[in-house]
C-alpha cells in the first residue's frame, strides 16, 4: 500500500540485501524504507500484519501489529519494545548498539496518550550482555514521560547513562520502575543523587538481576536512605548489603537472603519497614530448620517468606 501520505517505501524482495531481508519465524514478511518519520503508532496499522523497516543507521525493525507472538528468526541479540496491548511491538537489530538505541528512540517517541490505565513501556534487550542504551540519549525519556507518562516502566539488558537515570528519578509522579540485569554508567550515582532531592513519593523501584547488578554498594547504602521509595524490590546480595537493606526507609521491602546472611545477629538490626518479603532457598530453609530457637523467628514472625 502506498499512496501521497504515506511514510513507508516497499522495497523490492529482488533488491533487497541479506541485511534487509525480515526472517520471521513463521517467513519472510516485506521490508520497507522510510519516506518521512511515522506521525503515531496507529499509521503502522496499514501496512498488514507483520513486516520490517530498514534505515540508513544498518538497523532492521521487525513490526508485529497483531501479538501474534512471531519472533525474528535466528537473531542472536535483539531490542524489543513493547508498549500498550493493542500497539505494535518492535524488534530491533543491528550491528552496533549505538545504531539500536538511535532507531529504538524514534519508536519510543510514538508513544501517544490513548491510554491511561495500566500504561507501561518495556524496553528488552533480549539476549547475551546489556546493550548500550546511552545513544537514545535522555531526551529520549523526556519526551516519553512528557507527552505519554506511562505508569509501569521496565528496563531490561541495558546499560543507562547518568542523564538517563536521573530522568527516570525526577518524574513527578510514583512510577512502578523495573531495573532487570540493568547497568549504569556511573553504577547509579546520579539515580540516587536525584532520588535524594525528590519530595513527592516515588512508587516501586524494583531490582531483577540475575547476572548484572551494576548499581555500587555505596550507592545501594545512599539508596536505603532516601525516605520516598513505597516499595523497594532486591535480589540477592552481599551479606553486608542485605543486613543494611533492613533500614531502608522505605514503607515495603522484598529482598532475598543467602545461608550465611541466616548466622548474622538479626536483633540487633533496625527494621525501619512496616512489609517485608523475604525470598530463599531450599537448602536456607532447611538451615533454619536446624535452628528452630533462632532469634531469627522473633524478627520474621510477621513477615511473609517465599521460595526462590
Amino acid at each position: 500500500m502506498q499512496n501521497e501520505d504515506s511514510f513507508l517505501e516497499l522495497i523490492p524482495y529482488s533488491s533487497r540485501t541479506p541485511e534487509q531481508l525480515a526472517c520471521w519465524d513463521t517467513g519472510v514478511s516485506p521490508t520497507y524504507k522510510l519516506l518521512r518519520d511515522p506521525r503515531d503508532l496507529q499509521e503502522f496499522a496499514h501496512y498488514g500484519r507483520v513486516f520490517a523497516i530498514w534505515r540508513d543507521n544498518g538497523t532492521l525493525t521487525y513490526i508485529s501489529t497483531c501479538r501474534n507472538h512471531d519472533m525474528p528468526h535466528c537473531f542472536p541479540k535483539y531490542l524489543c519494545l513493547t508498549f500498550h496491548d493493542d500497539d505494535p511491538t518492535f524488534y530491533i537489530v543491528g550491528k552496533s548498539d549505538d545504531a539500536v538505541a538511535e532507531t529504538a528512540a524514534l519508536f519510543v517517541d510514538l508513544k501517544d496518550a490513548r491510554y491511561h490505565d495500566n500504561d507501561f513501556i518495556c524496553i528488552d534487550n533480549i539476549g547475551v550482555g546489556q546493550l548500550d542504551f546511552c545513544a537514545a540519549g535522555p531526551q529520549c525519556l523526556s519526551r516519553l514521560f512528557a507527552i505519554s507518562p506511562p505508569r509501569v516502566v521496565i528496563l531490561v539488558g541495558l546499560t543507562l547513562s547518568a542523564e538517563q537515570s536521573a530522568v527516570l528519578a525526577t518524574q513527578s509522579y510514583p512510577l512502578k520502575l523495573t531495573f532487570k540485569d540493568c547497568g549504569f554508567e556511573d553504577q547509579g550515582t546520579a539515580f540516587v543523587d536525584a532520588l535524594s532531592t525528590r519530595r513527592s513519593m516515588f512508587g516501586s523501584l524494583k531490582f531483577r538481576d540475575n547476572f548484572y547488578m551494576d548499581i555500587s554498594d555505596d550507592n545501594l547504602k545512599r539508596l536505603f536512605q532516601v525516605d520516598v521509595i513505597h516499595h523497594l524490590d532486591l535480589p540477592l546480595l552481599s551479606d553486608e548489603v542485605t543486613r543494611l537493606s533492613f533500614s531502608a526507609k522505605v514503607k515495603s521491602l522484598d529482598c532475598c537472603l543467602s545461608i550465611s546472611s541466616m548466622d548474622s545477629d538479626f536483633e540487633s538490626l533496625n527494621i525501619v519497614t512496616s512489609k517485608n518479603c523475604i525470598s530463599r532457598s531450599p537448602a536456607t530453609w532447611t538451615h533454619f530448620q536446624r535452628k528452630p530457637h533462632c532469634p531469627c523467628f522473633n524478627v520474621w514472625q510477621n513477615w511473609a517468606i517465599w521460595w526462590n
